[in-house]
This record gives C-alpha cells, structure tokens and sequence, in this order.
C-alpha cells in the first residue's frame, strides 16, 4: 500500500510542493502565497539565464545615479527594452516582465548601498538580495 507525506486538496498539495522545493537560499517561502513564490522563483530564473539584462540595467542605473540623487525604474526598463531590441541583438527576443521592475531596482539599492531607488511594498521585498549581490560580476 502507497503511503503519500502530503495530504489534501490539490491546491494545498501544489502549496505544499512549493514550499518543500523553493530556491531557500534566496527567498524564504514561508511568508508568501503560492502565485508570489512562483512569480520570485520564475525572476530570479530569468535573472540567472540572462545575465545581459543585469548588465544593462546596472550600466544604465548608475549612468543616471551620476546625475540624480533618485530615479524611477520605469524609465530604466523602458530604455532597456530599447536596447536589447534594437541595440543589443535584434534577432533575440527579449521579454522584460514588468513585474520584475521591483526585484532589479531592490537589487540595484544593495549593489549601490543606497536609496538611488524609492521602493512601494512588493513580494520582492522577500528576496535576500545581499546574497544574489555577492554573486553579481559588478
């Protein structure tokens, strides 16, 4: 006889699964609902697969931060988009989720040590970014 460790509705076990798998080293799981979890797994996923994008933002973020005490990010993502498509490599495409704005300007604030960026309540706020900085080329 099969004996199952997780028990419930499906939707409980699907939380439950997350819970047991989510990237710890990162994010703590325990505080967030389900579709958040997912949506951190799913950014820092695209951030480790495409590094340019870090690249990018980074160059452009400090750029601006020679000439303003803050910014908004909106303006740096837009401007992003621009280069990866027409700059960069027209033929990859790129997909900047703007659900993502919040994760690379929180990153951005502890790669600087500073408030460059003004930050509104976020799940990103869960993410340790002094870990993901240490791992940053820049």
């Amino acid at each position: 006889m099969l004996s199952y460790a997780i028990k419930g509705s499906p939707k409980e076990i699907e939380k439950q699964l997350f819970q047991l798998h989510a990237n710890r080293q990162y994010y703590d799981p325990t505080n967030l609902g389900f579709k958040a979890g997912i949506l951190i797994e799913n950014c820092i996923e695209f951030h480790k697969s495409n590094p340019i994008v870090w690249e990018i933002f980074h160059r452009l973020a400090v750029q601006v931060s020679r000439k303003k005490p803050h910014f908004g990010v909106a303006a740096i993502w837009e401007r992003m988009r621009w280069e990866l498509a027409i700059e960069i490599d027209n033929d990859l495409e790129y997909k900047l989720n703007n659900d993502y704005k919040a994760f690379y300007s929180r990153l951005f604030n502890e790669v600087a040590q500073n408030d460059f960026f003004t930050m509104r309540e976020s799940i990103f706020d869960e993410v340790h970014y002094e870990v993901l900085a240490k791992e940053l080329p820049c």
